[in-house]
């Protein structure tokens, strides 16, 4: 899966609950971590460890979102 910054997506918050927003950062980060290389799209297949800020306030790892909504 393929993900760009201007994406809408779906993604789960730690607690459970569901949030929509828009991609507005990208990071492609070392395993454990939260901050890495700033990128504009990343093809999720061959990196495993991204992180995103989204513009809701809120930030998530990839592997949480659940559907992008526009591509």
């Amino acid at each position: 899966m393929k993900i760009r910054v201007g994406d809408k997506v779906r993604h789960k918050l730690f607690g459970g609950e569901i949030k929509e927003g828009t991609i507005t950062d990208i990071e492609i980060c070392k395993l454990g971590t939260k901050e890495g290389r700033t990128v504009t799209q990343c093809d999720l297949d061959k990196h495993p460890n991204v992180v995103c800020d989204i513009d809701n306030g809120h930030w998530c790892y990839a592997s949480q979102i659940i559907e992008i909504i526009n591509n």
